[in-house]
Parts: structure tokens; C-alpha cells; sequence
């Protein structure tokens, strides 16, 4: 599942840049999430940015969103040493899906118009450099059965065909300027990782591509875990494929702030 970016990854362009500077060598590269060199525009924080939509009959959307801003990470709760936050560009929004993926599409649009209508924050873009970019967005429903389908729709077995389409699309779209080519088709598989949180939903796209004339692949690790009638994304983007202990240390101290923040039902 993809909360407020079915169709965007976070940003490539930067995510090469980083890699590139760190790395030339060939072949796959190996991604640290604990290690490497921080560039100097990855060193500012910045205070959540959130996204008011009409009111529901009952949410009260202040508490709501106060809560939500509480159980974001910070930079504290990353594991290891080298991570650092970038400042938000713009206000959390919702893509429009562009993609179509048949029966499908419309099942992803009935999950985007319930998030659409929920408080939504963002966290910063945490990086510890070398390629790998964190971001963290959580909404709040109005009701727990809202949360319940959305994550139902994301559990569709034709959900990640779908996802893989839009990954590739993403990349697409401008990626040619700096020099990045498709190579092959993307890889969508379910990720899993073990967690007491009330539900979770994850996907990993594996994108093969040459930049440079070199062969990379770029992985994006969606991870959606529901506490009650939150929902939490971690959007992991790098070059190579982190493993899924390190993935792991990453969701841990997101889903211990979700239950503190939502509680179990």
C-alpha cells in the first residue's frame, strides 16, 4: 500500500545523486542503513507539515492530527549513527493514479478518496546517505472500519502487478535526463516483517536500471502499519536492496509510537 504516494517515489534524482557520489563502482551496490557519508543539504529538520480536507460528521481532526504528529519518527529513533533529516519541500498531498491497471485502479481510487477525507502528516526525508532516502506519513480515519479497507484493498493479490506499473512509470518520467534507463521489468513482492501492530501490509518494487552506463537496481520498500484506525507508511527508497533486518529496525520504533499514539482496539 502507498498512502500519499501511489504515484510518486521519493525522489530518484536525489537518491542517485547521493549514490553516485558515494560509489563508482559497478555492479550492485551494497546499502548500509546504519552507515555512510551525509551530504550537506541532508542536515536540516522541520516540524511536520500537515493537510486539511473537509471535515467528517464526528472526527474531531485537530486532536486527531496532534496525535498523528506525535507518533511520527524522529531522528532519534533511527538506528545507528549518520542519519540526518531534510526539510519538506511542500505539504504532504495525495498523487492522483494515473495508471491503469484495470479492475484494480478503481479499488486504489476508493482507497485514495478514504485517505483523501483523513488528517495526513509527513515526517522529514531521513537519510544516512549512500543512496537511501526514509519518509514516514501517517493518516488518521474516522472510523477503524475505514482503516480496515483501505489495508484490505492494498491485501488484493492484484495490488502489487499494479504497483509495479507505477513504480516503472514513476521512473519514467523524467528519469531520462539524468541519464537513467529502465533495463528490465519491475520486481513487486510482498515484505514482510514481524510486528505485534494491529495489521501491516508491505511490498518491496525492484526496478533494474543503468545509470551511467552502470547496471544498479533501485528498491522502494512500502511498509503500512495500521494501529486502530491510524495509518502509518514507511516509504524506504535506495539504491541496491537493504535487508530485511535493517528494514525491520526500521518499523520497530514506528510501531511502538503508533500503539503509544493509537492503541490496540
Amino acid at each position: 500500500m502507498s498512502l500519499p504516494v501511489l504515484t510518486r517515489l521519493i525522489p530518484i534524482v536525489l537518491v542517485f545523486g547521493a549514490a553516485s557520489c558515494a560509489s563508482a563502482t559497478g555492479g550492485t551496490a551494497t546499502v548500509s542503513l546504519a552507515s555512510g557519508a551525509v551530504p550537506d543539504s541532508l542536515t536540516s529538520t522541520s516540524v511536520p507539515a500537515t493537510v486539511a480536507s473537509a471535515p467528517g460528521p464526528t472526527q474531531d481532526r485537530a486532536a486527531d492530527t496532534s496525535r498523528a504528529e506525535g507518533a511520527l519518527l524522529l531522528l532519534g529513533d533511527l538506528p545507528g549513527p549518520g542519519w540526518a533529516a531534510k526539510q519538506q519541500l511542500s505539504e504532504p498531498s495525495l498523487d492522483e493514479i494515473t495508471v491503469d491497471c484495470g479492475p484494480v485502479t478503481a479499488r486504489l481510487k476508493e482507497a485514495k478518496k478514504l485517505l483523501d477525507e483523513a488528517p495526513l502528516v509527513r515526517s522529514p526525508r531521513f537519510s544516512p546517505g549512500q543512496g537511501v532516502e526514509l519518509q514516514q506519513t501517517i493518516a488518521v480515519l474516522p472510523a477503524e472500519r475505514n482503516a480496515n479497507r483501505v489495508v484490505e484493498i492494498y491485501r488484493d493479490p492484484a495490488v502489487p502487478e499494479c504497483l509495479g506499473k507505477i513504480a516503472a512509470n514513476d521512473l519514467g518520467e523524467g528519469a531520462s535526463a539524468e541519464g537513467i534507463v529502465v533495463s528490465g521489468p519491475p520486481v513487486v513482492e510482498p515484505f514482510v516483517v514481524i510486528t505485534d501492530a494491529d495489521d501491516t501490509v508491505g511490498f518491496q518494487t525492484t526496478l533494474p536500471v543503468r545509470v551511467q552506463g552502470q547496471d544498479r537496481f533501485i528498491t522502494v520498500i512500502q511498509l503500512d502499519i495500521r494501529a486502530g484506525r491510524a495509518i502509518s507508511e514507511l516509504l524506504l527508497t535506495s539504491i541496491g536492496k537493504p535487508t530485511a533486518e535493517e528494514m525491520q529496525s526500521l518499523a520497530v520504533p514506528a510501531i511502538k509510537r503508533m500503539a503509544e499514539a493509537f492503541g490496540q482496539p
